[in-house]
C-alpha cells in the first residue's frame, strides 16, 4: 500500500515521488545449491531474475501515476541498508533450460559483477512496466531487497527507500483485462516436486524477466508448512495466503 505521492508537472511529463517505502525486515536464509554455493531466500521473495549475476530473490510493487499516463523510468532518491550477519557465497543464477532436458542448467558467474568488490544490484528497484490496480494506472515496480558483494562475501537488506517514477502521456486506451481475470497484478505460482524443482526455477526467472512475476513452491514445503487434512487442501490454503 501506498502510503502517499506527490507529482511535479514539467512540461508534457510529470515525476511522481512514492514517498517513503518500507521493506518487510527479514533476514534471508541460505539454502545449498550445489558447489557454486548457494541461495539466498525471503519468506516473501521470488527466485533471481539475471542470469549469471546473484541469485537474489525479489517481490513486487508499485507506486499510483495519474490517468492518461504511463510510466517510462525510475529513479532511486534514497534507500537505507542494514548489514546481515555472517559470510555469504551466492551462486550465480543458472541459464534458463528446456524443461525435458536431462543436463543441468549451466551457471556461469558475470565477471563484472563476481569480479567486482562491490555491492550487486547497484539500484534495488527496476521499473517493471506499466499496469492497473482498481482501475487506476500505477508504475509496476521489482524490488530486490538484498544486495550482495561477491569478492567480500558480505550481504545487506534493504530498510526503506523512495523513488521517482518519469511519466508520459500514453497515446493509447487502457487494454482491457481478459474475461474473468480480476487480479490488479500478473502473478504466477508453481507449484511442483522438489526433485525436479531447478527446470521451473528457470522457467520462473524467464516469467519474471517477462513482467510476470513468479514463484515456485515444492510439495514438500507446502505439506510440511500448511495447514490442512490433506494435502490438497493444504495446496488450496497455499493459494489462498499468496
Amino acid at each position: 500500500m501506498i502510503p502517499s505521492f506527490t507529482v511535479l508537472f514539467a512540461a508534457l511529463a510529470m515525476t511522481v515521488s512514492s514517498g517513503p517505502m518500507q521493506v518487510p525486515v527479514s533476514d534471508p536464509v541460505a539454502l545449498p545449491a550445489g558447489i557454486q554455493g548457494g541461495i539466498a531466500v525471503l519468506p516473501f521473495g521470488y527466485t533471481g531474475i539475471d542470469e549469471g549475476c546473484p541469485d537474489l530473490p525479489s517481490y513486487p510493487e508499485w507506486v499510483s501515476i495519474p490517468a492518461g499516463f504511463r510510466a517510462t523510468g525510475i529513479e532511486t532518491v534514497s534507500a537505507e541498508w542494514a548489514d546481515v550477519p555472517g559470510a555469504w557465497r551466492i551462486r550465480p543464477l543458472p541459464a534458463p533450460a528446456v524443461l525435458s532436458s536431462t543436463q543441468s542448467a549451466s551457471a556461469i558467474p558475470d565477471p563484472a559483477v563476481y569480479g567486482t568488490n562491490a555491492f550487486w544490484p547497484t539500484e534495488p528497484v527496476r521499473l517493471a512496466g506499466t499496469g492497473f490496480r482498481d482501475g487506476e494506472p500505477c508504475a509496476e515496480l521489482i524490488v530486490t531487497p538484498l544486495r550482495y558483494n561477491p569478492v567480500t562475501g558480505m550481504m545487506q537488506k534493504l530498510v526503506s527507500y523512495e523513488i521517482s517514477v518519469e511519466t508520459a502521456p500514453t497515446a493509447t486506451a487502457r487494454p482491457r483485462p481478459p474475461i474473468g481475470d480480476r487480479s490488479p497484478q500478473r502473478r504466477m505460482l508453481i507449484v511442483t516436486d522438489e526433485a525436479i524443482r531447478p527446470a521451473f526455477d528457470s522457467l520462473a526467472s524467464w516469467r519474471t524477466s517477462g513482467g510476470i512475476l513468479t514463484e515456485v513452491v515444492t510439495t514438500e514445503e507446502i505439506y510440511s508448512t500448511q495447514p490442512g487434512s490433506d494435502g490438497q487442501e493444504k495446496i488450496r490454503n497455499l493459494i489462498i495466503d499468496r
